[in-house]
């Protein structure tokens, strides 16, 4: 199926395209240079500066962004009410809950973070930079393990990671090109050298959605170099994982000390149910209703105010209300898995890694979660003008016939 963001030759009514893929020109170039200078400030806070949400130049760039679209008339207007009903929960939330923090950062946050999901998908961005920043990522990382670094238990890595690479697969889907396979064994290869358990599973969960939507393409058409690829990946990371109780150099990367903290660490997976259970025994009826202070609410003393779920952390800053916008749209996208697998795929992910993690909901790729949301509803468009294009030409080759006979 045609790409709902991708569309060649979809015109409206007034015989203006809708959706188009212009041919690259210096301004695709500089919107992807500005874009690749976004994400580095994004990957700069997870790594340098994990303790930071966002930065003032990364913010400014994505609100700007927004506004642009906003006036040039390219934000669908569900899409522009559902932002603005995040910012409606979040101001409610502080002015009842009187947080000392107003969160005014969060709200620039929501536009910033919408704005650069219209700029995924609407803008010709040149794919060779995204995946260039990926590589550096995934460099830097891997520097870390090869050179003897402490990077066990370090969830900030293998999360850092996933939004990387889902970053990379929707310029992906944006082009509606061939998914390759890749970035996500190279997730999977990080993720076990970090002992990440969450990461782990979201790697093989999304490793197997992949080659399931490239299967039948991959047995027609063997993509030679992706195979190639994979194999290289697979024989340096099984060298990397064997020979890492001998080899000084791999230290870090040990299957044993893996399998081992895959069965000694119960104590974290039973705290996620016991964070959950806390927040609602110890909350008043309007915490639950409006939020509560992140640092001195129920979840606050106890776990420093990590929820280690993100939807429990969106209730936290905006109540019921907030997460009852979001679960409702969470459960309209679901329909994506029909529509294009891929993204289902993308959205899946994303959600199974929330569900374990506090992640998003307000965070530096917040914008993942409203690019999924732009992408359905932008699809919906799409469907619409292609029943009132469909229905016109049938309209006028019915006149055309009643005239001639």
């Amino acid at each position: 199926m045609t790409s709902a963001i991708n569309h060649p030759k979809l015109l409206n009514p007034n015989g203006r395209r809708v959706y188009t893929s212009d041919p690259f020109s210096l301004m695709s170039y500089l919107v992807s240079v500005a874009l690749l200078i976004f994400l580095i400030i994004q990957s700069y806070i997870y790594i340098a500066a994990p303790g930071r949400t966002y930065t003032i130049v990364s913010q400014l760039f994505g609100i700007s962004v927004f506004f642009c679209f906003l006036a040039s008339g390219k934000v669908p207007r569900m899409y522009f009410y559902i932002v603005v009903s995040f910012i409606f929960a979040l101001l409610l939330s502080s002015l009842i809950i009187g947080r000392q923090n107003p969160g005014m950062g969060n709200v620039a946050n929501v536009l910033s973070a919408a704005g650069i999901a219209i700029l995924l998908l609407r803008a010709n961005i040149v794919k060779g930079l995204v995946v260039l920043w990926f590589f550096g990522v995934a460099g830097y990382y891997s520097s870390l393990i090869v050179s003897g670094e402490s990077v066990f238990h370090q969830n900030a890595i293998s999360v850092h990671m996933l939004f990387v690479t889902l970053t990379l697969y929707i310029i992906y889907l944006r082009k509606d090109s061939y998914i390759p396979v890749y970035p996500t064994v190279i997730l999977l290869v990080i993720c076990i050298c970090v002992v990440g358990r969450g990461g782990i599973v979201t790697s093989v969960f999304l490793l197997v959605g992949i080659l399931a939507v490239n299967l039948k393409r991959m047995i027609k058409y063997p993509p030679r170099r992706t195979l190639l690829a994979i194999f290289v990946i697979f024989i340096l990371s099984a060298f990397f994982i064997l020979s890492a109780p001998k080899n000084q150099y791999f230290q870090p990367v040990n299957v044993y000390r893996v399998l081992y903290d895959f069965k000694s660490r119960q104590d974290v997976t039973g705290a996620r149910p016991a964070i959950i259970e806390q927040y609602f025994r110890d909350s008043s009826f309007a915490e639950i209703l409006f939020g509560q202070e992140v640092k001195s609410g129920s979840i606050g003393e106890d776990w420093g105010g990590n929820t280690h779920n993100s939807f429990l952390g969106l209730m936290q800053f905006t109540g019921i209300f907030g997460l009852f916008i979001f679960l409702t749209v969470l459960f309209i996208n679901i329909r994506l898995v029909f529509i294009k697998a891929v993204a289902g795929i993308l959205l899946a992910t994303l959600v199974l890694r929330m569900s374990i993690e506090h992640i998003v909901w307000f965070a530096p790729y917040d914008f993942l979660i409203f690019v999924f949301i732009y992408y359905y509803i932008s699809h919906k468009i799409l469907k619409r003008h292609l029943l009132l294009a469909n229905k016109q030409r049938a309209f006028r080759a019915k006149m055309q016939t009643s005239v001639l006979s």
